[in-house]
């Protein structure tokens, strides 16, 4: 494959396209339809169990024995746009979802627990000599709420106010509501202002909008940052914009 550079997220990409080398199988394009349905989906990353990016391709052509070049991109979908690098380097792992793979179902005890992990041929047994062991502790990512989207601030008197729309991992599809559900026990978020000498102000609101106090003192450019707190996941994403 070549180079995966970071692109934009929430559309298709028309521009972007990312080459594969398949190790075996065939792959194919889909229409429009199907791809708002949620086919065709890759995961792509270094190895790193924590750090992949799932992304969408419309668009499948062989370019070379086993080679494929994928384009009509939909990138960061899944609430992985929090953690996508500015490139994905030549030599990324790139695996297709095509239900073959499957999330593990752990108790919540387990997460951030090393346990070791047989990985082989399904046709073999797990003791077969083809079969490598690995030792790793899972996060429990799944439960990571996504990052806020869509951040406005506005600058003046000494205050800033900021608003920002909320999004879920729970039944985000459902257009009939009046809006998509919080996911969490309750509707919380982490803000905070920083420079480039680090947290000026940080406080917790329960809406998606707030007015926060100017710091005193700010060294270089001013960043104004959200994120969902999760009573069951911990660690969160933050989305930030620069406050002009």
């Amino acid at each position: 494959m070549i180079a995966l550079n970071t692109g934009p997220f929430g559309v298709i990409d028309r521009t972007a396209f990312v080459d594969v080398e398949l190790t075996h199988g065939a792959l194919s394009s889909v229409n429009l339809d199907s791809l708002l349905s949620g086919q065709n989906v890759w995961a792509i990353g270094s190895g790193d169990v924590a750090v992949w990016e799932l992304f969408q391709a419309q668009n499948a052509v062989l370019i070379g024995p086993k080679m494929y070049r994928l384009s009509g991109l939909v990138r960061g979908q899944q609430g992985t746009d929090a953690f996508v690098p500015d490139t994905w380097p030549v030599g990324s792992k790139v695996v297709l979802l095509d239900g073959a793979v499957s999330q593990l179902e752990l108790p919540v005890n387990q997460r951030g627990v090393e346990q070791a992990y047989r990985v082989g041929p399904s046709g073999r047994a797990v003791n077969d000599v083809t079969y490598r062991e690995h030792s790793f502790a899972v996060a429990g990512a799944s439960l990571r709420p996504y990052r806020p989207c869509h951040l406005q601030v506005q600058r003046g008197d000494s205050l800033i106010t900021a608003q920002w729309v909320r999004r879920t991992r729970i039944d985000g599809d459902y257009w009939d509501g009046f809006d998509v559900p919080v996911g969490e026990m309750s509707e919380q978020y982490l803000i905070r202002l920083r420079d480039e000498t680090g947290v000026k102000l940080e406080q917790t609101v329960t809406s998606t909008a707030a007015v926060l106090n100017e710091p005193l003192s700010i060294n270089g450019n001013l960043i104004f940052e959200v994120a969902q707190l999760s009573d069951r996941f911990g660690p969160r994403s933050f989305a930030q914009i620069a406050v002009s």
